[in-house]
């Protein structure tokens, strides 16, 4: 089993289907860790509603193609998802493998580590909250050197939504 880090995030009915979202992860993984989650302005796109933005820690032993398509996109699509090739549309449950174990590289169409972990300040801070010494693979450096320490300062909590699923989790 090796640990990994996913990104949480959702603007349609974000605190909903976060919950029942990581619920249903919960019966297919053993989530380790629940970060803060950050109150985050959409990417290019003004007009939609913010989103809700964090990271959890599971245990996995399949690898990350395995991680990401026959759980993880199993669950989007449980809460509503429907991908389009908008990157940047709403969703009602966005899930990405951020760190698999020690594994860098592109493997099934995704890049280990996700470069958005330390490009994303809310990504930034929430994995920091879980990992604060991450020393990102790879690169042979923390990430509290790769992100940007003001921009990572400046991340908007959801502390009472935040608290919710720590208890929901976190037992």
């Amino acid at each position: 089993m090796e640990r990994c880090l996913i990104g949480v995030g959702a603007n349609i009915d974000p605190e909903e289907n976060i919950a029942e979202g990581l619920l249903l992860l919960a019966r297919r993984v053993r989530i380790l860790a629940v970060s803060p989650f950050y109150v985050t302005a959409p990417i290019g796109r003004p007009e939609q509603p913010d989103y809700l933005n964090g990271v959890v820690v599971v245990e996995h032993g399949g690898g990350p193609a395995a991680l990401r398509d026959d759980i993880l996109r199993p669950v989007e699509a449980a809460r509503g998802r429907a991908r389009t090739a908008d990157a940047y549309a709403a969703r009602t449950l966005d899930l990405d493998v951020l760190l698999y174990g020690d594994r860098t590289g592109h493997e099934a169409g995704m890049t280990l580590p996700d470069p958005h972990l330390w490009e994303r300040p809310f990504l930034a801070a929430a994995a920091l909250a879980v990992f604060p010494g991450l020393v990102v693979p790879g690169t042979g450096r923390p990430l509290r050197e790769l992100a940007d320490p003001a921009a990572v300062a400046a991340c908007r909590g959801a502390d009472a939504f935040t608290e919710r699923l720590r208890e929901m989790f976190e037992r």
